[in-house]
């Protein structure tokens, strides 16, 4: 029994290492993305700031699927009301 008991030890242990190897390009690559979209989203708000209104509507296709996107909306509604 303790050959069972350590061989399924054994198993969830690599099965848990592999999982871990292969998922870390995607990890990576995830990162990658949002370092990208950190940029364009600074990018965006200094070009709205400075009245660069196409250069900010190009910036803001890209930023659609960004977690702070609502923020840039945002700021662009504030800026075409005051």
């Amino acid at each position: 029994m303790q050959v069972v008991v350590l061989n399924k030890a054994v198993k969830r242990m690599l099965l848990i290492s592999m999982v871990s190897v292969l998922s870390a390009p995607v990890v990576a690559n995830v990162d990658t993305r949002l370092l990208q979209q950190r940029q364009l989203f600074q990018d965006a708000e200094n070009a709205l700031n400075l009245g660069r209104i196409s250069q900010y509507q190009e910036l803001e296709q890209q930023l659609r699927d960004y977690p702070l996107y609502s923020y840039l909306q945002y700021n662009e509604i504030k800026r075409n009301l005051g």
